[in-house]
């Protein structure tokens, strides 16, 4: 038998667990071998019988021992077929947006996920204290009912105060908590747009990635407009109006992924005139906005009725925010928004209902605790300032290697680099592959021709010496 080491800060509960499985290892314990009972086990280690019986609970949870009613415990037989790992399809085979779309969610199959759309963990590991976690889950778990449709009424007046803040007018009966701004995106997509409607995305940008996929439903009515430094490109946006009068513009206004960047001021109001004259909506993602070092304003604001860009009731009612805060706070939580113009704020409540009925209630009281603990401007500030750095060193680094990186383009999390002259990015990305770096080319987020000779690079992760010197060798 095992002994116990009361010096390690390891709880007991797991030692009596390592030491079990350790004997099923080598064999000390065979398959159908009876385990002492608890109480038996709990003298001979000096423990209570309730840290032994929560050590067999763990095993048993974890298909190592069979609890037999009446008789004990026994060593379970091994599993007849072993549970194989999900391959995924390597990211340059096949359609390339429809791999890097499986392989960005398993990015910890890579040593280097350096096109990847998330910081480090190791970025966010302030944001949410783990002596806290446990409780906030503990407290959402008990309250025995789902989180309501809309969203919490605390989170949502909590929400709408952080837009006020900002500079938006909020209010907490027009924020309805999504799953992220992707699923925000398409309830906006489901309620708004009818059969024969177009929507316009710019080119590039990730929601081009996702809308193109054949098996999207609005692949088939889907406009691009190209993106500049400074904003969407607002002739070409024009001609798009006057031929096919779309219905929904999706737009970054700051800090674009990929180009980085955000829209001038001087384009955001040409922005707002076009769509009062052709009637179209404007959805405004900003959920990279909080990693943008310069002085922000937003479409949103500049449609307020205050700043006499147009009437109240006129593009006020056609401007829709969005944002989230897995890029933030942590990749797990899935809690993004919608700020809404008041007349459409029923009609996404019901296609939510048809789509997912309620977010979680566990995600939204994190959010909420991260909001109220006064913790969450400073996070905010600490990475913005780390990414501000990352950028700097890897645009550096990228500029000795022969990149050409977009300088307009400032700001954000992410680099839009052009391979210099002579490299085959096809072979670059194969060998990336195979050397567990994850790394996307433009073609991925842009239909544009020669959009296969950028990269898409994640200065979070871009700017690190090991990647740069591995770029160095595939250039020579």
């Amino acid at each position: 038998m095992f002994a116990l080491d009361r010096q390690t800060p390891t709880p007991l509960v797991n030692q009596i667990c390592d030491g079990i499985v350790a004997q099923i290892e080598q064999q000390q314990l065979h398959p159908g071998s009876r385990l002492p009972s608890v109480r038996s086990l709990a003298d001979r280690l000096g423990v209570s019988s309730f840290t032994v019986a929560s050590a067999y609970d763990r095993l048993s949870g974890l298909g190592l021992i069979n609890a037999r009613r009446g008789s004990g415990y026994y060593v379970a037989p091994p599993l007849a077929v072993p549970v194989q790992p999900v391959e995924l399809a390597p990211m340059p085979s096949g359609h390339p947006g429809v791999a890097f779309l499986r392989n960005s969610l398993n990015t910890q199959r890579y040593r280097l996920p350096v096109s990847c759309g998330f910081l480090p963990p190791a970025w966010l590991e302030d944001a949410i204290p783990s002596s806290v976690s446990g409780r906030l889950m503990r407290n959402a778990l008990i309250q025995g009912a789902p989180s309501p449709i809309a969203g919490s009424d605390t989170l949502r007046e909590r929400l709408a105060y952080r837009l006020r803040e900002q500079g938006l007018q909020a209010d907490a009966g027009r924020v309805l908590v999504t799953n992220g701004v992707t699923h925000g995106f398409f309830l906006l997509c489901q309620t708004l747009l009818g059969p024969e409607d177009y929507v316009v995305v710019e080119d590039p940008s990730y929601f081009l990635l996702q809308l193109r996929q054949s098996n999207s439903p609005l692949s088939g009515r889907l406009l691009t407009v190209p993106r500049r430094h400074d904003g969407p490109d607002l002739q070409a946006l024009e001609q798009l109006c006057q031929q096919y009068r779309p219905k929904l513009l999706l737009t970054q206004t700051l800090a674009h992924n990929p180009i980085g960047g955000h829209t001038s001021m001087a384009v955001a109001h040409r922005l707002l005139v076009l769509a009062e004259r052709y009637g179209f909506y404007l959805a405004e993602d900003d959920i990279f906005g909080d990693l943008a070092s310069s002085e922000r304003f937003y479409l949103s604001q500049l449609a307020a009725p205050q700043h006499g860009a147009v009437t109240a009731g006129g593009i006020s009612e056609r401007v829709f925010y969005l944002s989230s805060f897995s890029k933030i706070l942590s990749p797990a939580l899935r809690i993004g928004l919608i700020l809404t113009p008041a007349a459409w704020m029923q009609p996404l409540l019901e296609r939510k209902v048809a789509s997912v009925m309620a977010c979680s209630l566990i995600d939204e009281t994190v959010v909420q605790y991260v909001l109220e603990a006064g913790r969450f401007q400073r996070h905010v500030e600490r990475v913005r300032e780390r990414v501000r750095e990352a950028r700097s060193k890897a645009s550096r680094g990228l500029d000795r290697l022969g990149f050409t990186v977009e300088q307009d383009g400032r700001d954000g999390l992410f680099l839009w680099a052009k391979v210099p002259e002579g490299i085959v990015v096809p072979a670059l990305l194969e060998q990336a592959q195979r050397d567990e770096i994850f790394l996307a080319s433009g073609e991925v987020f842009s239909l544009q021709p020669g959009s296969g000779q950028y990269l898409r690079l994640n200065v979070s992760y871009c700017h690190r010496p090991e990647f740069l010197q591995w770029l160095g060798r595939q250039l020579r």
